[in-house]
């Protein structure tokens, strides 16, 4: 449009549109490295951005979770000024939120399972055990050493969370049933039991 059409055709103003921007969410919960950017419009011509963070560039970054203003002005008379918002979200918090233990007896060895949720998939895992040695698995099985487990937890965008648990020893002794026996030497009744 120009302004020869404005004079001549009021009917021909031309409502200003966003035809692509680039709208980059907080990669972590938290976080304040969203970005957005006004890519194209829909009527050529030079623009005015001002936004709701004082900014009067195409693009803003450094963004956290939240609302975002944003007014477009063209220097063109019958281009009709854009009001929007952007809306950007965190991602839900990734949690390690459950260890399922299973304790060292005498009979069987320990595991353990964590679960993992919010962030994004796919996760990566790594375990440091009680002897300072490291496992990426996502469960700890076959476990022969009691003490602290701690595990850190990657997600998809890089975000992490770390915990720790602690795994048991429980080691059950068996006694048969006593053997008694007199000693003549030590003149007593000597009781073993055999474990």
């Amino acid at each position: 449009c120009t302004t020869d059409t404005l004079t001549n055709h009021l009917n021909n103003h031309l409502p200003v549109n966003i035809t692509d921007a680039n709208v980059t969410p907080p990669s972590c919960f938290g976080t304040t490295d969203g970005q957005i950017t006004i890519e194209s419009l829909n009527i050529a011509g030079t623009w005015s951005f001002n936004w709701s963070t004082n900014e009067t560039t195409n693009s803003i970054s450094n963004l956290g979770a939240g609302n975002y203003s944003l007014s477009i002005q063209s220097d063109l008379a019958c281009a009709i000024p854009l009001d929007t918002i952007f809306i950007l979200a965190d991602p839900e918090v990734l949690e390690i939120t459950n260890f399922a233990l299973s304790g060292i007896t005498s009979t069987s060895t320990g595991s353990i399972v964590a679960e993992v949720i919010g962030g994004h998939q796919p996760y990566t895992y790594l375990w440091t055990l009680p002897d300072g040695s490291t496992s990426p698995n996502v469960e700890l099985l076959d476990l022969t050493q009691p003490g602290s487990y701690e595990l850190l937890v990657t997600d998809g965008n890089g975000c992490t969370v770390q915990a720790s648990t602690t795994l048991t020893s429980i080691m059950e002794t068996m006694q048969t049933s006593p053997t008694i026996f007199w000693s003549s030497s030590q003149e007593s009744l000597i009781i073993c039991y055999v474990s």
